[in-house]
């Protein structure tokens, strides 16, 4: 996992080490997660995405559908649709083949891959990325409370109500 500076038009302030280690601030001040993943046809740089990024492969994902609602598509298909949008997005660099094939075709993308296998394996794998980073940033969520608490019976109340005299059996007479 590496922390990268994006490039933007306002200066960002320098960081202590230890606002530097928080990765939640890190992300906030102008820096990108990034991780190269290593897949059966070369290695990808993938980023760790921002609601802006989420933002951005949902109306790709739109784009794609060109006015068609969603619910006409299998759902499997529109999945698909979704993955190689995130991809679009997440993806920041690639391996020499993908850099030759787009120099050739400046439009090549992941819709011209023609494995549906391996486009699913990078989308694993960015996925799991994700997740990584996701809960590296929620922090370990096992000490919380995640429970209900819990409602006394409505058997045990003395106050009178609608559903006074009813229980939850059923009986039938016949």
């Amino acid at each position: 996992m590496e922390l990268e500076k994006i490039e933007t038009e306002n200066k960002i302030e320098e960081l202590t080490k230890s606002e530097t280690t928080d990765l939640f601030r890190s992300i906030v001040m102008g820096l990108d997660v990034t991780e190269w993943i290593d897949t059966s046809k070369g290695k990808f740089k993938v980023k760790f995405p921002r609601a802006r990024d989420l933002e951005a492969a949902g109306k790709l994902t739109a784009l794609r559908l060109n006015g068609i609602p969603a619910n006409s598509f299998d759902r499997n298909i529109y999945d698909f649709i979704e993955n190689i949008a995130y991809l679009d997005v997440c993806v920041i660099d690639f391996p020499d083949w993908w850099k030759l094939a787009k120099k050739e075709n400046p439009n090549f993308g992941w819709q011209d891959i023609p494995s549906d296998e391996f486009i699913m394996e990078v989308y694993a794998k960015a996925y799991n990325f994700r997740n990584e980073i996701q809960s590296k940033i929620n922090g370990d969520k096992k000490e919380a409370n995640k429970g209900v608490d819990s409602v006394t019976s409505a058997d045990t109340s003395s106050e009178p109500g609608l559903f006074d005299g009813l229980n939850g059996r059923t009986e039938f007479n016949g």
